[in-house]
């Protein structure tokens, strides 16, 4: 099954995409966050009158996004950063 979905994705999706790069360096740093940011987003929204689904779905976003953010400003650039994913520079814009 492994081996499928390796060669499903080279074959289909043969190029470098920054997009899937970025939330690939950035997946160590998810793992290791999100579980006490969405044992506190549940907690929040436990109470609600609402359906399980969408209630899923805002604690995703709400666990994932802020993450997201503070990975960009926070770690990728910083010795945590360096430590998760190996030394990463800023592009430099052109003078």
């Amino acid at each position: 099954m492994i081996f499928g979905c390796i060669g499903f994705f080279r074959h289909f999706f043969p190029g470098a995409n920054p997009r899937i790069r970025y939330l690939s360096d950035a997946s160590y740093w998810l793992y290791i966050m999100h579980l006490p940011v969405i044992m506190f987003v549940q907690a929040m929204i436990s109470t609600w009158d609402m359906p399980s689904f969408p209630k899923f779905l805002i604690a995703c976003a709400a666990t994932t996004l802020p993450l997201l953010l503070i990975y960009e400003l926070g770690v990728r650039y910083t010795f945590i950063g360096t430590m998760l994913n190996g030394k990463r520079t800023r592009k430099q814009s052109p003078a």
